[in-house]
């Protein structure tokens, strides 16, 4: 197997948040301010920790076979949000 063109994780997690900082596509997710969607609903948990970000893809669960949903949290409390709450709350869609 040639295993030159496979990331390490870090790697994946730096190229990231480097797409994101450098897109305008994505916007941070008013009140939870850990995590950002994109246009296309992609969601991201953004770390901050000793002078480095990490970010990291949410994957949604499908709740009733058709709704996308991710947990967000927030001081330390889990909730659950659909993709479409979050477009609609960030970017008014």
């Amino acid at each position: 197997m040639n295993t030159g063109h496979l990331l390490g994780i870090k790697e994946v997690e730096k190229e990231l948040l480097k797409r994101v900082s450098e897109s305008n596509e994505w916007e941070l997710i008013p009140g939870f301010d850990n995590y950002a969607i994109s246009r296309s609903g992609e969601v991201i948990r953004v770390r901050h920790n000793a002078g480095t970000s990490i970010a990291r893809k949410l994957k949604p669960v499908l709740v009733n076979g058709k709704f996308p949903v991710v947990q967000l949290y927030k001081d330390g409390k889990g909730t659950q949000k659909t993709i479409k709450s979050l477009m609609r709350l960030t970017f008014g869609q």
